[in-house]
């Protein structure tokens, strides 16, 4: 079973979480592994202490993650197989600093990247573009993507089989 790591902002703003539970209940309902890195006690409790209050979450984060984010997010994104992330930013001051570490490693790596996109400055950067192995407008539509390029049909119609299909699908 592949393993698909679910990138973008997290911010105090619902959708920024919202958004992962979704995505987690469709690509699990169709086989794969869901690796989100704010499902944790950490991520809740900021977000019970400082909803609708940015800078109070990124005072939290930072005073109380001891450093070790980026070193347990770049953990996570390897071994992920495949990567989704939502590049739409939520209202919030807090840019996507993260997810751009994240879509970085992943190139890096010649890890493959479906993108939620938008019309926002971070969908349309070239850098941005270069990352993305696919592109969808939503949730939905991404996860039917990474069905479609990831699932293959196999001889026991009982057993869901991935295949990672790194080349040609990472520029």
């Amino acid at each position: 079973m592949e393993t698909i790591y679910l990138a973008g902002q997290i911010c105090e703003d619902k959708g920024s979480h919202v958004w992962r539970e979704g995505a987690t209940e469709i690509l699990e309902a169709m086989g794969f592994g869901v690796i989100n890195p704010a499902a944790n006690h950490f991520n809740r409790e900021l977000m019970g202490r400082t909803e609708n209050n940015g800078e109070e979450f990124l005072r939290l984060a930072i005073e109380q993650s001891q450093g070790i984010l980026i070193d347990k997010d770049h953990a996570l994104v390897k071994k992920s197989d495949i990567v989704l992330v939502n590049l739409q930013t939520f209202p919030s001051f807090k840019p996507m600093v993260g997810t751009l570490f994240e879509l970085a490693w992943c190139y890096d790596d010649k890890r493959p990247v479906i993108g939620i996109t938008d019309d926002g400055p971070y969908s349309r950067h070239p850098f941005i573009q270069r990352t993305l192995s696919g592109k969808a407008a939503s949730v939905l539509e991404a996860c039917r993507l990474i069905e479609r390029l990831y699932c293959v049909a196999v001889k026991d119609p009982d057993k869901r089989q991935v295949a990672l299909w790194r080349e040609g699908l990472h520029p």
